[in-house]
């Protein structure tokens, strides 16, 4: 699916895990925008029993490379034979790639496009991509037509509701900043109220154009086909997570960070992140919505320390169409896959030799179990490099 924030902003969101302050979109990830290790990992011993993860050779392999000097943020397949990635190269060109059942192949950015935010599918031969400024382009399946955009805006996820219906998610540019959802219905762009005091939308992802869900830092947002409602951290009905509070301490912000969601249907729901707990350590955090409400899933302990979770974060979230889903780990850098009988799988994944990359955004080819996860080495000039990697069926 889609849908994500740029890397280096999701790392700078996470530094420390504990102010956890809302993230300044700033249109690709991987930029020069905080330190080069921000995520997290956890720093003390949860103590309550935890399921184990079964740990299995690794099925994800590297199957594409942007080349050096960038990074890739979103990823979604069309069919068995059609996928798309895209990103940017050295901070300031979009960088686009097909896959077409072969190999991965670069593809001609559309003529003005900023560095590429997010890829979205409305049918296997028309594709839209949005660069970091919210402008659109649309391919047809020969090539792109410029379908126009919002100034001020920058984006940080995009998704599909019908075949001539695309929302799109992120921030404004000016202070005080406020989150934006733009829509492409009709023929027109138009922008929907939001709640007050959301900042920045995160992920947004959709089941029709009456059941749309977004993330924010702390709180998960719906739309009806008449406005939205938003429930966050400390509202009854949503998981506690081991965490108490409100009030939260310092400056008051939730300790939570929500990353990623994928809206299967109206009974299910995913969304994924990191929550500092009352312990002071990092942890990921799985959320699913049934139709009635959100529960946490317990997360898995590491299969080599009994009681101490896998990753400091989940970055990244595809369900995988049999009531589970695979989310992307960091730190280290692996996917684990949620069955829906409550096992946990870590499927491991094979990164460069010697670097801990971090995988943001995942997608699942449909009718399989073929997946797609794109990302990039946390490096800041030349020698940071996107990466594809696929899941062996």
């Amino acid at each position: 699916m889609l849908k994500r924030l740029p890397l280096a902003v999701i790392m700078v969101a996470l530094a420390g895990c504990a102010s956890l302050q809302p993230a300044e979109p700033t249109g690709h990830r991987n930029t020069p925008h905080g330190t080069a290790d921000a995520w997290s990992r956890p720093t003390a011993t949860a103590t309550r029993a935890r399921p184990t993860a079964t740990a299995v050779s690794p099925r994800w392999s590297v199957v594409g490379n942007s080349g050096s000097g960038g990074s890739l943020v979103d990823v979604v397949a069309t069919t068995a034979h059609d996928a798309w990635a895209v990103g940017y190269h050295i901070e300031v060109d979009p960088s686009i790639m097909r896959w077409s059942g072969g190999r991965w192949r670069d593809v001609r950015a559309p003529e003005g496009a900023k560095p590429a935010a997010a890829v979205v599918a409305t049918s296997p031969g028309e594709v839209w991509v949005f660069d970091h400024t919210a402008h659109a382009w649309r391919w047809n399946g020969t090539g792109w037509t410029s379908m126009g955009g919002q100034d001020g805006r920058w984006v940080s996820s995009a998704t599909a509701s019908g075949p001539d219906d695309v929302w799109v998610a992120g921030s404004t540019t000016s202070e005080p900043r406020r989150a934006f959802v733009g829509r492409w219905s009709g023929g027109r762009w138009s922008e929907s109220e939001l709640p007050a005091g959301v900042s920045t939308i995160y992920g947004i992802s959709a089941t029709s154009p009456d059941d749309v869900w977004a993330i924010t830092q702390a709180a998960v947002l719906h739309w009806d086909g008449r406005a939205w409602t938003a429930l966050t951290m400390g509202d009854p009905g949503f998981p506690a997570l081991g965490v108490p509070g409100p009030p939260w301490p310092g400056d008051g912000t939730p300790p939570l960070s929500l990353r990623d969601v994928d809206a299967v249907s109206p009974n299910e729901v995913w969304a994924v992140g990191t929550v500092t707990t009352g312990t002071g350590a990092a942890e990921p955090v799985a959320l699913r919505f049934d139709g009635d409400r959100w529960t946490a899933l317990d997360v898995p302990a590491h299969p080599d320390h009994a009681g101490r979770t896998i990753p400091a974060a989940f970055s990244a979230v595809t369900a995988d169409g049999r009531g589970g889903f695979w989310a992307a780990a960091v730190h280290p850098v692996s996917i684990l896959h949620y069955a829906r009988d409550g096992g946990w799988t870590d499927e491991g994944i094979s990164p460069k030799p010697g670097a801990d990359p971090i995988a943001t955004a995942l997608a699942r080819v449909p009718g399989g179990d073929r997946v797609f996860a794109v990302g990039g080495n946390p490096g800041y000039d030349e020698d940071g490099s996107g990466w594809i990697w696929a899941r062996s069926p």
